[in-house]
């Protein structure tokens, strides 16, 4: 789901900072001195990546309760660790200088990549760095392996919806009673494929699995 402003894929969706006041001191020094870029996470990072988007679930306004469980229960550490075996990119960090700000997660489904969650720390918001993220995110993936990227997003996160637009997303349809009864938005933004062939999902094959578990076990990272 989108929280760079607020995003989710089985449920998608993109999050973006809320304001453009900094929400901290922090939030005001970064916005002095600021240098966005995006790269892939490392496997020793995940959990950490694990443990702040909980955080986000939680405290990301209009989700239902429902909802919240089902999303943290669904991206355990195991789910982004799958991700990351498929790609390291899926699972796409916001740096501002060398620190982890945020993050982008994505998977693939036959031709669609799908945008999970889009994300900044409570700490990192009110910059003006989201779109700088969000772009860089499409320019990453427009890379002949897709059709399209896609995400869904609540009517009422307004901040998400700009943001959105501003990157090139298109809306497509509002979904009713979509999600535990939520009314959700369908936004896409077209890419250009040209690799022959489909991916499988999220079925990483036992190769990748058998690749994990002796990385793991060698305490490799990457």
């Amino acid at each position: 789901m989108n929280t760079l402003a607020d995003t989710s894929a089985g449920l998608p969706e993109m999050k973006l900072p809320e304001a453009a006041k900094p929400a901290s001191p922090k939030a005001g020094e970064m916005a002095a001195s600021i240098k966005p870029w995006i790269r892939g996470a490392k496997s020793s990072e995940l959990p950490y990546i694990q443990k702040r988007l909980a955080e986000v679930i939680d405290t990301t306004a209009d989700y239902t309760p429902e909802f919240r469980e089902m999303e943290k229960a669904r991206l355990n550490l195991n789910y982004l660790q799958n991700l990351h075996a498929i790609n390291p990119d899926h699972i796409m960090l916001c740096m501002n200088h060398d620190e982890i700000v945020g993050g982008m997660i994505t998977g693939p489904e036959f031709g669609t990549l799908w945008v999970y969650w889009s994300f900044l720390f409570p700490e990192a918001r009110g910059t003006s760095a989201a779109m700088t993220y969000a772009r860089a995110l499409v320019s990453h993936w427009d890379n002949g392996q897709y059709h399209k990227m896609a995400t869904y997003a609540l009517e009422s996160n307004r901040v998400s919806i700009a943001l959105m637009k501003r990157a090139g997303y298109e809306h497509i349809v509002t979904l009713r009673n979509h999600i535990f009864g939520q009314d959700f938005m369908l936004w896409e933004h077209q890419l250009t494929k040209v690799i022959p062939g489909y991916d499988n999902g999220m079925n990483i094959g036992l190769r990748a699995r058998i690749t994990r578990r002796i990385a793991g076990w060698l305490g490799f990272s990457r």
